[in-house]
């Protein structure tokens, strides 16, 4: 869990996702700032590289259009070849545009790796590492969305 040598490390959210970010009016304002509660404050407390955040609301992301899809096939299983492309699309496109965002508004910052290459594997990396996390959790609790980080994996290997 070291982000690579060189880089500014930094107090992070440890929890950013959808759920985190409430849109009012014409902004947006990031709440819950206390970390993920599975871990203990000493390694809430730890700084890390913020690309550990980008990668969970990335993941965020994939997750909204995986439950999405879920839902409306439970209700209608004969979308499923109309919805699930829709669904990738957005599953590939919102974090693709996310990511642009956030590459404009950091670029040269001390806390990314100075090339696109770099940032790319150590985002993969940190992508991996939460799919294999979120695994874990959704067979012990929701095996009906495991396919979700499972995807990711294939999608990322």
């Amino acid at each position: 869990r070291r982000a690579p040598a060189g880089l500014q490390l930094t107090r992070i959210h440890g929890s950013y996702d959808l759920r985190q970010v409430l849109h009012s009016e014409a902004d947006f304002i990031i709440i819950d700032f206390e970390g993920d509660p599975a871990q203990s404050m000493e390694e809430r407390r730890r700084l890390n590289t913020p690309l550990r955040d980008v990668a969970n609301m990335v993941r965020s992301f994939q997750y909204a259009a995986g439950v999405g899809l879920t839902a409306r096939l439970t209700i209608a299983p004969q979308d499923a070849e109309r919805m699930t492309p829709w669904a990738r699309w957005w599953h590939t496109w919102t974090p693709a545009s996310f990511l642009d965002a956030y590459r404009s508004a950091a670029a040269g910052a001390g806390f990314l790796p100075a090339d696109a290459d770099s940032m790319d594997a150590l985002l993969k990396l940190l992508l991996l590492e939460e799919a294999f996390i979120e695994i874990r959790h959704e067979l012990a609790d929701r095996p009906e969305y495991a396919w979700i980080p499972m995807q990711t994996v294939v999608d990322l290997i």
